[in-house]
């Protein structure tokens, strides 16, 4: 911690953007916030595109400062510009939303675009997401398949949540209930909770995977305990019928 403090003083951008990390969350050191928010603060002033999307997130979450959309909004735009995909994807979310900004959903298909086309696996799930609904670009499910497809191949969970509902219902693409579960199952290791319900329902009901009540209740007991309400609800009546 003081080593890091030190090379942040010394003005290595890097070690204030790490020193930030270590304060917000109370690693190695008491939880300090406020001072979070100046180390990124510097680090972003330096021009690390990490520490601007950081200082958003703390802007946007009103921890060490005054909770201000506005202010994450400037600074999410500069990690973006600055080249952090991470930002680009929450900027997206903030022009789809119209959060601090006027609602602009070609806007926000630019920067998923830019995003997917920059390699961020979220970015194409936010993308194939708005070409499914036509959202601020032509609505085009085949578009959106191939999209989740590249971002489930690349570990997103969001992307493979929706590529198994895609698959599932036969949207933009071959009905295929087995690849449905592949996608589904890919999503749930990855702690998708919403995919550990479906999943489970599946393994109930012998869709696209063997009929299993035992792999169902161990799934949809994970999907309860990480939040998923239905996952609670179908648990139940799994049990009940015992």
């Amino acid at each position: 911690m003081h080593r890091v403090s030190a090379e942040c003083d010394g003005g290595q951008s890097s070690a204030c953007n790490v020193l930030g990390v270590m304060l917000a969350s109370g690693a190695a050191a008491g939880q300090d916030t406020p001072r979070a928010v100046a180390a990124f603060d510097r680090a972003c002033g330096a021009g690390l595109g990490q520490a601007c999307t950081n200082l958003a997130a703390m802007h946007a979450a009103g921890e060490g400062t005054r909770k201000d959309a506005s202010r994450a909004l400037v600074f999410y735009t500069r990690g973006c510009d600055l080249g952090t995909m991470l930002a680009c994807n929450t900027l997206g979310n903030f022009y789809l939303a119209g959060r601090g900004v006027t609602q602009d959903e070609g806007h926000a298909a630019s920067l998923f675009t830019r995003a997917c086309d920059k390699g961020s696996h979220l970015g194409c799930a936010n993308l194939g997401a708005l070409h499914q609904s036509g959202l601020g670009v032509t609505k085009d499910e085949v578009h959106a398949v191939a999209l989740y497809e590249s971002a489930c191949d690349g570990g997103e969970p969001m992307g493979c949540t929706l590529l198994g509902g895609m698959l599932l219902s036969g949207t933009g693409t071959a009905k295929d209930d087995t690849r449905a579960a592949v996608a589904y199952t890919k999503a749930c290791d990855a702690g998708a909770s919403t995919s550990c319900y479906v999943l489970g329902l599946m393994c109930r009901r012998g869709v696209g995977v063997g009929k299993d009540p035992l792999r169902a209740e161990e799934l949809l007991r994970r999907a309860c305990d990480s939040g998923e309400r239905d996952g609670c609800t179908e648990l139940t009546a799994l049990l009940r019928e015992r």
